[in-house]
């Protein structure tokens, strides 16, 4: 092997250096390969092969790695590596790998030819000592395929950032004399995250969804409780998804079981045990859509948006050049967008509301001129001012549909000489004027809902944090205040939103003090929920979603939409924590108007700020997680099963659970074949259905025919004769061989309520001759079977040589000598018992010359003349004897010569 350095005029034609094998026919240097830095000291090191190296083992090979320098090269070979399965072959190719763990050190793929030529391709990984001899399988072939012949890697064929290897393969079925076969491989980037928790974790289960996400639930104690908690991977549309956590349970106890594991579709089940209590876990679930509503790239400021009767969404928002008001309105085939006034210059959302025929009402304040304004749609859209200039002083004016349509609408307006939280209602001709209370602050955070029992609610939240709440009842003209906690935390950071109807909520965000409060049904507000983390701006709205809480937020960091939502009713009896999944590709610096529909889907929309474009947001119930929503999943129960094409409740994806069989046939059977034509309704499809003309229970022998006493088997009946022998006894079904007895048996065997008389079962359901073996030594009880029966039924043995199942003390298969001197007397002479009883490597001795029948290796004094007793020892095994027994007198050596050279053969 020669190397030749490199210079300004190219290399002179003499080598530099030199490496030499003195060995022929080893192949020394079939392949010489630079393979990166794998030890990463900043010097690429190279392999040389030598496949047929067999110092280590036949035709194992070996690999030379020398190691890059800045100095002279080396002699000797930095590491050595020989495998250990000969005609392994080593080094038929390599390719260098790159750093494909990521740990700073190169790494490596070298192919082998291996002894049937079937091909093994490994990947080395490097490390601060260079190669590891320990290494990663990657690829195997069949025989005669040499996988890995030729290898190439370092490209990135599909630009997603990971490498790719090619490899070849030949395959016999193209062509007689192989055909050429390059297959790729594509680096997979593993993720690896510490998630850090106090206390000791003692337990860790993990379910995956058909999708792929990965769902841990674990067991950790701390110095005061046990805490289970989940950890779910999401795909939030950034390219690593997010780690949700959510808290389950956290007791005072000494113990907690966990069992947990997933759907198809990801939904977790979970159940939890504490010695006195056993609570099952699942999880209700939305799924999130989005949809371009404005996209002209100059839309989206000061947004509101509502929720129409028939559940569709109507938006308002400005133009940002031409300050123009614009709405969107849902329709059954897309948006439809419409100018409803130019030279609006806003500083607040505009309030969007329909009345009872669905007609959309803009309320929004002209900032230069302190002026509400109406704007009601319908053929066009008609404008009214409401109240003077100067009159409505708040930023915000938040409003209500009244159950006569009339529009309610909250603020601070002028008195003229001061200013008053005051409630504007607007009957669509008439505007009334109630004032509150005197309230200085133009910049509160104000809210008003409308009560289930038809009460309107008005909150304010000042900047310091001073909250007020105020109710008018249905039929009074006089406003209630309410007494509620007071927040604390910083000025300029507070915020309010309230949810009105059954369940009436106030989210306030402060520091110290910030709850969301439920009104409970004695009038008092009580705190439900410690506000979860929140930006100062964004995001902030509440609503009441059957037995949780949602809040939607803004990430204090990065603003991305937050969606948070809380158990009021959890299992332990408290309030469960939150759980919060972040939107990780939306921005939300601005309210996202959330209202909830009939149907449970919660709307909103947002401003993208990047490109000036309005973003419908929707949430929709999926109660089965399989991303098909409710509205649309026609089983929606029922995990990745969203088609019902013959409304049999059988789903059309063959891959899901509860798969139809017949897609297109609306059918009743659900067994074996699901959603298929079962004429007598018995669950089993017609065309496996033994009989199918009456309904039946059988699964064993055939499906669907009568079985009465429900044990799988079909009763024989009308000539049938390969089912249930006992039609009674759900113990037995039958009786192979034809004795009387049932195949089965065992501790419970085979007395029922309806055969109460059945007989214990057959222990030799395959042999007639047996049924009972009561030493429980394995041979039958009937003694007059003499090839199969026990000769000892009541004592348990494992003798079978001279008899079976009798006592057999060296466990040599010989019975040991019994019962001497009387009438069942079992000895060695006549009945062939153990001549030695407990050496177990002889048993008989045919010529009684005192020497064993067994010449195995390592038996006891064998005899190599068994059937002579004149002699028995023969060291050497050539056929002669070493010397004579006592019992030869001469005459009986019966041909037997005695050996000249006894411990040679010959």
């Amino acid at each position: 092997m020669e190397y030749f350095f490199g210079s300004p005029s190219g290399y002179n034609g003499s080598a530099d250096h030199t490496l030499a094998s003195l060995i022929q026919g080893r192949l020394f240097g079939l392949s010489i390969t630079c393979v990166g830095d794998v030890n990463g000291d900043g010097f690429d090191e190279h392999i040389i092969t030598e496949p047929l190296n067999g110092t280590e083992g036949f035709g194992t090979g070996s690999l030379w790695l020398f190691e890059g320098t800045n100095g002279s090269l080396p002699g000797e070979a930095d590491w050595q590596f020989s495998p250990s399965t000969p005609n392994s072959r080593i080094g038929e190719s390599i390719a260098p790998a790159g750093d494909i763990n990521e740990d700073g050190y190169d790494d490596v793929y070298i192919s082998s030819r291996m002894g049937s030529s079937s091909g093994r391709l490994e990947i080395f990984l490097g490390s601060a000592t260079g190669l590891s001899d320990d290494r990663q399988l990657l690829a195997e072939g069949n025989s005669s395929e040499r996988l890995g012949l030729q290898i190439a890697s370092n490209g990135d064929v599909n630009g997603d950032g990971l490498s790719e290897l090619f490899y070849s393969l030949r395959s016999s079925d193209r062509g007689d004399a192989y055909g050429l076969t390059y297959l790729m491989l594509s680096e997979r980037d593993w993720e690896s995250i510490s998630f850090t928790y106090q206390g000791v974790v003692s337990d860790v289960q993990v379910g995956t969804a058909g999708r792929g996400e990965t769902s841990l639930v674990f067991t950790h104690a701390d110095a005061l409780r046990v805490h289970v908690s989940k950890l779910e991977h999401m795909n939030d549309g950034t390219p690593g998804g997010q780690w949700v956590h959510q808290s389950i349970v956290s007791l005072n106890t000494s113990h907690l079981g966990v069992s947990f594991d997933v759907r198809s579709s990801g939904q977790p089940v979970l159940i939890i045990e504490n010695t006195s209590h056993m609570t099952f876990h699942s999880t209700t679930s939305m799924t999130a859509l989005e949809q371009d509503v404005a996209t002209t790239g100059t839309m989206g400021q000061w947004l509101g948006s509502t929720s129409t009767h028939d559940n569709k969404q109507v938006l308002a928002y400005t133009s940002g050049l031409g300050n123009q008001i614009f709405a969107a309105t849902q329709t059954s085939s897309g948006w439809s967008s419409e100018l409803v006034r130019n030279s609006a210059v806003l500083a607040s959302a505009i309030e969007v509301h329909v009345d009872d025929q669905n007609t959309p009402h803009l309320v929004y304040r002209h900032d230069a001129t302190d002026q509400l304004e109406l704007a009601v749609g319908g053929s066009s859209w008609s404008l009214t001012t409401l109240g003077e200039q100067g009159e409505a002083l708040s930023i915000q004016h938040p409003t209500a549909v009244l159950s006569n349509n009339s529009l309610a609408i909250g603020l601070v307006a002028s008195n003229g000489t001061g200013s008053n939280l005051a409630v504007w209602v607007h009957d669509g001709t008439a505007l009334s004027k109630h004032d509150i209370a005197n309230h200085t602050e133009l910049d509160s955070e104000l809210g008003l809902t409308v009560l289930a029992n038809g009460s309107l609610l008005l909150a304010a939240l000042t900047t310091n944090g001073a909250l007020s709440v105020h109710e008018l009842w249905p039929g009074s003209d006089v406003w209630q205040e309410h007494t509620v906690p007071q927040p604390s935390g910083t000025n300029n950071e507070y915020r309010l939103d309230v949810s009105g109807g059954a369940h009436p909520l106030l989210a306030v965000r402060g520091n110290a003090i910030s709850s969301i409060y439920g009104l409970n049904t004695s009038g008092a507000w009580t705190s439900l929920a410690e506000r979860p983390a929140a930006a100062v701006n964004g995001a902030w709205d509440v609503h009441h979603a059957g037995d949780h809480l949602v809040l939607f937020t803004s990430d204090p960091t990065n603003h991305h939409l937050i969606f948070n939502s809380v158990e009021l009713d959890h299992a332990s009896g408290e309030t469960g924590p939150w759980m919060s999944v972040q939107f990780g590709d939306i921005v939300a610096n601005h309210p996202v108007h959330a209202t909830v529909d009939a149907n449970g889907t919660v709307h909103m929309a947002y401003w993208d700020e990047v490109d000036n474009d309005v973003i419908m947001l929707r949430l929709y119930p999926d109660a089965d997680r399989d991303l098909v929503f409710d509205m649309i999943d026609a089983m929606p129960s029922v995990p990745d099963q969203w088609m019902n094409s013959d409304g049999d409740n059988y789903g059309d994806n063959p891959l899901g659970p509860l798969p139809d069989a017949c897609p297109t046939d609306s059918g009743l059977s659900s067994f074996i074949y699901q959603g298929c034509d079962d004429y007598d309704t018995d669950g089993f499809r017609d065309d496996i259905d033994g009989c199918d003309d009456e309904g039946g229970t059988s699964w064993i022998d055939r499906f669907g025919c009568e079985d009465r006493d429900q044990d799988g088997w079909s009763d024989n009946l009308q000539g049938y004769l390969d089912g249930d022998e006992y039609y009674s006894n759900w113990k037995q079904a039958l009786d192979t061989d034809g004795d009387g007895f049932g195949d089965n048996h065992g501790v419970d065997c085979c007395a029922t309520a309806l055969d109460q008389n059945a007989n214990s079962g057959d222990l030799f359901p395959y042999l007639a001759s047996q049924y009972a073996d009561y030493d429980e030594d394995g041979y039958g009880d009937n003694d007059t079977d003499t090839v199969f029966g026990d000769y000892c039924p009541w004592d348990y043995g494992e003798s079978y040589r001279d008899r079976n199942g009798c006592l057999d003390s060296d466990g040599d298969g010989a019975s040991d000598p019994s019962g001497e001197g009387t009438i069942f007397e079992w000895n060695a002479t006549v009945h062939g018992a153990d001549v030695w009883p407990f050496d177990p490597t002889q048993w008989k001795d045919t010529d009684g010359d005192g020497y064993g029948d067994n010449q195995s290796e390592n038996a006891t004094n064998p005899d190599r003349f068994p059937q002579r007793k004149a002699a028995a020892n023969d060291t050497d095994d050539d056929g002669y004897a070493d010397n004579w027994t006592e019992h030869y007198n001469g005459t009986n050596a019966e041909g037997i010569q005695i050996d000249a050279c006894p411990t040679e053969w010959g």
